[in-house]
Order: C-alpha cells, then structure tokens, then sequence
C-alpha cells in the first residue's frame, strides 16, 4: 500500500481560514488514510504546528498571499504547489481589513500563474481572476467548496428561535444598504423581544444600531463551531451588499466572489437562516433560509416568517447541507484530487524551509529556533548510539528529581 501524503501547509492567516480551508479538510484526509501527517508554516507569527514531527514533505499546499521568502523558494526550486485562494485579493474592497498591498497583490498574481493547481471554492471567483489577470486558469482548478466540521451528525429539533445572530469574521460587507437591512433586524428584535447575539468584527456603528446587544467577541474557529452546533435553533442574519442602492465597482466585484460559508455553517447546523439576495448565495448548490432584497420591507417579512413558521425547517435543511458538505466528503471528493496532482518527484526537506528563512532574515525568530530544534533532535536521536541516549537519559532524568535548594 503506498503511504499516505506528507504535506506542508504554508499560509499567513492565524484564525478562522487555516482551519476551516488547511486543518479542516487535512485532519479529514488523515483520517481517511490518504495524507499520514501535515504540519502548518505560519509566517506571520513564526510557528510551525508539530503535531505530526515531520521532516520532509511530499505535497506543498499554499494558502492565500505568502510572503517573498516563500514564494521565491517554490519558483526558485520548481518546486509544484496547490494555492488555494478564497477570496478575490486582487481587488481593493472599502471594508475589508488585512488584504495585500500592492507588493502583496502583485506576488499572488506571481502565484496564481506559477502555482501547479489552483482551488477556489466557486466559478465565480476563477472567472474574475482570470479576467484581471488575462490569463487562463480553469485547466489548473478545482473547485473546492467550504465544508463543516466532521462527518454526519444528528440534526436539531427545531425550535422557535429566541435570539438573533449575527456573527462576521471581517467586518460586514454592507454599504449603502446598512440602514436598510440593520433597521429591519433592530425592529425586530425590539418587536419580539430577542437579544441580538453578536460575534466577530462587527464593528461600534453596527453595534449601536442594536438593541439588546450581547457581544461574545471573537471566537476561534472549532469553539464557534461548538458554539454553533450547541445553540438552540437562533435567527441567523446574514446580509450582503448588492449593489441594489449603489456601491464600488471594486467592493462588488469582492462580494461577488464570496463564499456560501454562512449558508453553510448556519443552514447545516440548524439555524433559520436570512441572506441577502447576492451571489454567494444564489449561485449556491445548497438551499435553506430565505434569500431576501436588501430594503427594509422584505428583510422584515422574511425575519417574521422565521419567526412564524421557516424555522420548522432547519432540521431537514440541516441534514440537507450536512450530506453534501461534511468535510470527509469533501476532502475526499475534492482536496484529495488536487493535492495528487503537486505530488512532489523527491521530497521536500524541512531543511531547505529552514534555509530560505535563514536567507530571509529570520534566523533567530521563534521559527528559527523550533526548526532548529527539531532538526537538531532528529539528527541526535539518529547519529547517536542507543546506549549513549540511555545514559543522557538517565543523566537528565537524575538532575529533574534532585531536590531543589
């Protein structure tokens, strides 16, 4: 039987999307059999995951914009690599925070044209880079759709919701429609009495549009899951600028190219959803909730119908979105495929990661130091004799129980 991948997950983000598009879909391939181990390269703050002590790899999988020092040892050494890209960085959104900057954008387009595979996690967003970019990508892609936690689970009954949930990694990408869509879920909970529970970056204005706020902050990734899947059945909002009441041509294009990740989470984990009328939704395969216009009038009625009767639904919209994007299914039936085709002809060394680091000025980091490390033991527990390592042991272990003066 060939042995499982080895892979290397390179990507600057420290929060939600290195789990939910790097360790979600990796931890489902490991325990499927088909990857043995991965560990996870975060430039921005010098770590390297070691729950898997790996040495070499046989698969590279980049994520979003990487620094120069990385991008320059992959094309240096021709060494092939999946990107995988969720969000359109190469437009200049009004809201979003922590995009490339120029340099930056400039290196991913480097990446989207030098990069063996490229996985996105819809059509839409493949067609805006390679109109941006004048260049033909779809022979290289693969569409890789976000997923949830684990395997199948038991959907929850369904109960009348009694707060509104409105959670946001970024801040909201709403513009004009902002008084529109946040009037009609501050009515609402004033008229039935619901607190609003808020999480991620919503930001003070939307807050104090509000009534009845509870903040629960930011969460990491597998708590708000938990969260999520533990919360009895929660009016979850949505909204999408659409360009309905106006908007920049650069932030439209950005939310065009978004995922159905809300869709996702709220919908397969059993929550009576409302979303506005944009792409990301309507180009979805999944359906639950209500997809709405964004004035006033229709975010009010759909938010009552919920409330009413929409709610009684989740349940099988749950097990609907549960069935087709479980992350064993779609790490097997969509990561697995790209991940062979950057298969690597020789193995990676962690040595030659640790050297362009060096070479980049980063020797003495953190970094630098776990590398270090555990190259340093590798090559101890190798070269030296049994008998000797039993005699550091020992040595080692007398010093720890001598009591301390």
């Amino acid at each position: 039987m060939t042995a499982g991948l080895r892979v290397l997950a390179i990507t600057a983000d420290q929060m939600f999307l290195r789990q939910v598009r790097l360790v979600l879909p990796l931890d489902a391939l490991c325990r499927a059999g088909l990857v043995s181990g991965f560990r996870v390269l975060c430039p921005t703050d010098a770590s390297l995951s070691d729950h898997y002590p790996l040495e070499h790899f046989d698969a590279v999988l980049v994520q979003r914009c990487v620094p120069a020092w990385v991008a320059d040892l992959l094309h240096h050494q021709g060494i092939a690599y999946q990107l995988d890209l969720d969000d359109l960085l190469l437009a200049r959104p009004a809201y979003a925070q922590g995009l490339p900057d120029a340099a930056g954008r400039e290196r991913l387009a480097a990446c989207l044209a030098g990069c063996a595979v490229l996985t996105v996690p819809n059509q839409r967003l493949l067609a805006a880079l390679e109109g941006r970019l004048g260049l033909s990508l779809a022979a290289k892609t693969a569409i890789v759709p976000n997923a949830l936690p684990g395997g199948l689970h038991m959907a929850k009954p369904a109960s009348r919701p009694g707060a509104i949930l409105w959670a946001s990694s970024d801040r909201p990408a709403l513009g004009p429609s902002f008084e529109a869509v946040a009037g009609a879920i501050a009515d609402t909970a004033r008229r039935h009495s619901l607190p609003v529970l808020a999480m991620g970056r919503l930001g003070p204005d939307i807050l104090a549009a509000l009534p009845a706020v509870r903040y629960l902050g930011n969460m990491g990734y597998w708590r708000h899951k938990a969260f999520l899947r533990d919360l009895p059945t929660a009016l979850a909002v949505a909204p999408l600028e659409t360009g309905e009441a106006g908007g920049d041509a650069e932030t439209l294009d950005f939310i065009a190219c978004k995922s159905d990740v809300k869709l996702v989470e709220y919908g397969g984990l059993g929550h009576a959803g409302v979303y506005s009328r944009a792409a990301p939704y309507t180009d979805s395969d999944l359906a639950a909730g209500r997809l709405v216009d964004n004035d006033r009038h229709s975010w009010t009625e759909a938010l009552a119908w919920q409330l009413a009767e929409g709610y009684r639904q989740t349940p099988a919209e749950a097990r609907d979105i549960q069935a087709k994007r479980n992350a064993d299914t779609v790490a097997r039936q969509c990561w697995w495929p790209a991940l062979t085709r950057v298969r690597l002809a020789r193995p990676l060394a962690l040595a030659d990661v640790l050297a362009a680091y060096r070479a980049a000025g980063g020797g003495g980091g953190p970094l630098h130091h776990q590398l270090a490390d555990r190259l340093y033991h590798g090559l101890y527990r190798r070269l030296a004799p049994a008998g000797v390592r039993r005699l550091v042991g020992r040595f080692i272990e007398a010093r720890l129980a001598r009591p301390r003066r």
